[in-house]
């Protein structure tokens, strides 16, 4: 299918005045949060965080899953905040069936999504339609025969099979977050049998961070018959990072955050 937006991205678009940013009308915008990096905010965006959000931060073993809970809530809060036009502690959050986090009052139409690995996180606004966004570190050891059987299907299979070892891998890991990505959209998780969404096997990597039509990608997935459209993010060596909207392909902006 063709690619669409190929070349270097633009940073999502800032209005001028502080912490207040442009709707993301008919665009994709995603920020990326490296960790390391972010370490001087951590205060600040803890405060911004709810009681129950804390709660879950203090419960993780390891400071640094308890340091990327807190980064990774709070980055999110005060994009969503510099959306809406509201502080961040005030923006209302809840947790749907399946884990994923969306607005109480519905937002007026604003859908994002986030994901996290290893040293990264990165959040994806749009609006009005369902949006998802994976990022995975490469395993060091791929993915064993049972792994793939069990969130891919028998022609995704056959087309890995064809390809010598080191391509099947890498189109293993790319598969991953692209199933991981449409099933955060869909806001159902595993809930949804990953093997009934059939995905285009390409043998030649998208240049950089096309975006593609991928129809109407199988017949478990719950949806109502719309196409999506997916895009490869250009990522740091030894991640796979995906997006993928529903409908036909728009503009999509990455920049730090």
């Amino acid at each position: 299918m063709p690619a669409h937006h190929r070349g270097r991205l633009s940073p999502p678009p800032v209005q001028p005045g502080a912490r207040r940013l442009a709707w993301p009308a008919g665009r994709i915008d995603v920020w990326q949060l490296r960790l390391p990096a972010a370490l001087p905010c951590l205060s600040t965006r803890a405060a911004v965080l709810s009681a129950d959000e804390r709660r879950r931060a203090a419960a993780f073993r390891f400071e640094r899953d308890r340091t990327r809970s807190v980064l990774s809530r709070g980055s999110l809060r005060e994009l969503l905040g510099a959306y809406l036009g509201e502080p961040a502690a005030r923006v209302a959050l809840v947790i749907g069936e399946h884990g994923k986090p969306m607005l109480a009052d519905g937002g007026a139409g604003l859908q994002f999504n986030t994901s996290h690995a290893g040293e990264y996180v990165m959040h994806a606004f749009t609006s009005d339609e369902p949006v998802g966004i994976d990022i995975e570190k490469t395993r060091p050891r791929g993915f064993d025969a049972a792994m793939l059987r069990g969130f891919l299907g028998g022609a995704e299979i056959a087309a890995l099979e064809r390809l010598p070892a080191p391509a099947a891998q890498l189109q293993a890991h790319r598969i991953w977050t692209h199933k991981e990505a449409f099933l955060k959209a869909m806001g159902s998780g595993f809930s949804v049998d990953a093997r009934g969404i059939q995905l285009p096997v390409d043998t030649a990597a998208l240049a950089g961070h096309g975006a593609r039509l991928i129809g109407r990608p199988g017949p478990s997935n719950g949806q109502d018959g719309a196409d999506w459209s997916l895009w490869e993010l250009p990522v740091a060596d030894g991640y796979h990072a995906t997006a993928v909207r529903r409908g036909a392909p728009v503009p999509l902006r990455l920049g730090p955050f």
